[in-house]
């Protein structure tokens, strides 16, 4: 769904390009990091209590991060605050009604 009542900035625009290509820098280096640790712990032998808190720490990183990604305008969460954000999944914030993306990217993302 696209917002007709959204108002475009290109420096929001732009912001919100550099916050996005951060964030999925740091969930590829986290996500890896993480699957790295448990396979080392899998082939040392590592209790199921171990694998499990690696397995709990990479949850918890998951939620940090989907909750650390901000509206450059208003530095609240665009999306939902249950879900996070999906950095791919939104065109605009539904609180201070700035456009994330130009809405003339078509194959851009499109918040559903």
């Amino acid at each position: 769904m696209r917002s007709a009542r959204a108002t475009l900035d290109e420096q929001i625009v732009s912001k919100w390009a550099i916050r996005r290509a951060n964030h999925e820098t740091y969930t590829l280096l986290a996500g890896a990091v993480i699957v790295i640790l448990a396979v080392a712990l899998v082939a040392a032998g590592a209790s199921d209590k171990a694998i499990g808190a690696v397995i709990l720490l990479g949850i918890v990183l998951n939620a940090v991060s989907n909750i650390a990604l901000r509206c450059p305008n208003c530095s609240r969460i665009p999306g939902s605050v249950f879900w996070g954000v999906r950095s791919r999944g939104v065109d605009f914030c539904k609180h201070c009604h700035y456009w994330l993306v130009h809405p003339s990217d078509k194959d851009g993302p499109h918040m559903t």
